[in-house]
């Protein structure tokens, strides 16, 4: 689901979608590319969403992080924090749900974009 609505939103703003499945990956496209917004899963197959916001956060401080997670916990919660994320999703959110709240994200990335 989540893959289905990402992809149709950027394409309505004008914005690029790149999927990374990897931490490595993502870290590398955080570092090397102009990164307005990363939404990253908790869960990864090499390790979690925190390291690639973290990351994010200190290379691209400009850039709109937001982390999913399928389990909200306090654990959880204070291991996300370190990371600064702008929001936490409960990403058990519906489609449309998901899609309004990253339709106003990156609405408001083409604003500042413009500014």
């Amino acid at each position: 689901m989540l893959r289905i609505v990402l992809s149709r939103l950027p394409l309505e703003h004008s914005l690029e979608a790149q999927f990374f499945e990897r931490v490595a990956d993502a870290r590398h496209a955080v570092t090397s590319q102009r990164v307005d917004v990363v939404l990253a899963d908790f869960h990864l197959p090499d390790g979690t969403g925190v390291e690639v916001v973290g990351h994010a956060q200190r290379v691209a401080p400009q850039s709109r992080r937001i982390m999913l997670t399928g389990t909200p916990s306090e654990a959880n919660a204070a291991v996300t924090e370190r990371a600064r994320p702008h929001e936490i999703w409960d990403k058990r959110i519906g489609s449309d749900e998901l899609g309004a709240r990253l339709g106003d994200v990156l609405a408001a990335t083409l604003r500042s974009r413009a500014a």
